[in-house]
């Protein structure tokens, strides 16, 4: 009787009430998985971001970015390089090799950026192309974190002109 009172009492008041919460181990622990989901979906949302198409943004390792509209969704997902730094000979110039993932493929696509280039792109469909430049440049004695690292993208329509 007891707790049908208190029951009503809350279901009345639209309120939980911490005593019942206490009575029921296993309404705390609901309360407790709920607020753990909320806090890694609040987690996973401060990693993806959304663009228009053709506006061009900077995404970092582990981040994703959404193109709106477009279906098209690009995740960093690792950077080596080897380009030859500022300052410094070199024989070769040297690669930026970006791996990404699009649209939660399971085989990721590597964007390379031979040397000094600047004006890089990779036609991603029939429709759309992906111009990028990973930044920062390296420097003799600097070191770059793979956290330092961004790759700057457009994506815009593709249109193949016919002749």
């Amino acid at each position: 009787m007891k707790k049908q009172l208190l029951l009503q009492r809350v279901r009345k008041n639209s309120v939980f009430h911490v005593g019942y919460l206490k009575s029921r181990p296993a309404f705390a622990g609901l309360l407790f998985a709920l607020l753990a989901v909320l806090a890694l979906t609040g987690c996973a949302l401060a990693n993806q971001s959304n663009a228009a198409l053709g506006q061009q943004f900077n995404i970092r390792v582990n981040q994703t970015v959404v193109i709106t509209g477009e279906n098209i969704r690009i995740k960093f997902l690792d950077i080596s390089d080897s380009r030859c730094p500022t300052g410094a000979t070199c024989i070769w110039a040297g690669e930026a090799r970006a791996t990404v993932q699009i649209n939660g493929d399971t085989d990721n696509l590597t964007l390379v950026q031979p040397g000094y280039s600047t004006d890089n792109a990779y036609l991603l469909d029939s429709n759309h192309l992906l111009q990028f430049q990973v930044k920062p440049y390296p420097a003799v004695n600097q070191t770059i974190a793979k956290s330092e690292y961004r790759l700057v993208i457009t994506v815009n329509k593709y249109s193949q002109h016919s002749p």
